[in-house]
C-alpha cells in the first residue's frame, strides 16, 4: 500500500509494518458496495480493502481490521459494540494520544494540517478531539 507522501512522516504510523509483526497480511480486493474491509484467519491474518477507497479511508480500514486481531474479535461475527471498540483501537493507532497533543502544540488544530500529519481523515480526526477533549463536546 502506498503511504501518504508529505513531509510529516514522524507521525504517520507505518501500518504495513504493524500488520507484518501482527502476523498479517494485506490486500486490496473488489468488495461489494456495503464492505470498505474485512480480516479473517487461516494460517495467518488476511486483510482485505476495497480498491477504491482513497488513501485515508483505507489507512482507517487497515487499522479497524488490525484492531480486531488486537481485540480478538476477528471471529466474533458483526456486532455492534466490538465495530465500535475496533474504531476507537483505530482511532488511537493511528493517532497516538502523545503525538496528536505534539502535533497540536506544533501546528495548531486546523483539520487541513492535521488530517495529512496523521494520513488520516477528518472523521478520525474529529473522533480523536472527541476522546481527548470529551468536556468540549459534552459527552
Amino acid at each position: 500500500m502506498h503511504e501518504p507522501d508529505h513531509e510529516y512522516h514522524d507521525y504517520i504510523k507505518n501500518l504495513n509494518s504493524l500488520a507484518s509483526d501482527m502476523d498479517a497480511d494485506i490486500t486490496e480486493w473488489e468488495w461489494f458496495d456495503a464492505l470498505d474491509g474485512g480480516v479473517y484467519h487461516s494460517d495467518k491474518y488476511h486483510i482485505g480493502i476495497k480498491k477504491s477507497l482513497d488513501i485515508y479511508s483505507k489507512r482507517f480500514t487497515i487499522a479497524h481490521e488490525l484492531a480486531h486481531i488486537a481485540d480478538a474479535t476477528v471471529d466474533s461475527g458483526f456486532c455492534r459494540f466490538s465495530e465500535h471498540r475496533a474504531d476507537t483501537i483505530a482511532t488511537n493507532i493511528l493517532t497516538a494520544d502523545e503525538d496528536f497533543l505534539s502535533a497540536l502544540e506544533e501546528y495548531g488544530g486546523d483539520f487541513s494540517y492535521l488530517c495529512p500529519i496523521f494520513g488520516v481523515s477528518h472523521e478520525v480526526i474529529e473522533r480523536k478531539y472527541r476522546q481527548l477533549f470529551p468536556e468540549k463536546f459534552k459527552l
